[in-house]
């Protein structure tokens, strides 16, 4: 996952089996919180099939990007607030 200037990145380290969730749930849990928080400045977001992330419309604005090892989460999110397209 890209991380740059314009971006909010959010890591979260969790110990799934502590908190007893799958890696899909913690996908899912992450998904919403993001479709709630851009709900909150009138955005209309939704997830896709098959694609994690967050999209409005076709575009991706927010990309998730975990690893999970012995249990635990690693990484997390990059929510696009301004990114400058033409750095990239």
């Amino acid at each position: 996952t890209y991380h740059g200037p314009g971006q909010l990145i959010a890591y979260l380290l969790l110990d799934l089996r502590r908190a007893g969730l799958g890696v899909k749930r913690l996908v899912a849990l992450l998904e919403g919180a993001v479709i709630g928080l851009l709900a909150g400045y009138g955005i209309g977001a939704s997830t896709q099939a098959g694609a994690p992330g967050v999209y409005v419309g076709a575009a991706k604005v927010a990309s998730l990007g975990l690893r999970v090892r012995r249990g635990c989460s690693f990484h997390g999110l990059a929510l696009n607030l301004d990114l400058d397209l033409e750095l990239n």
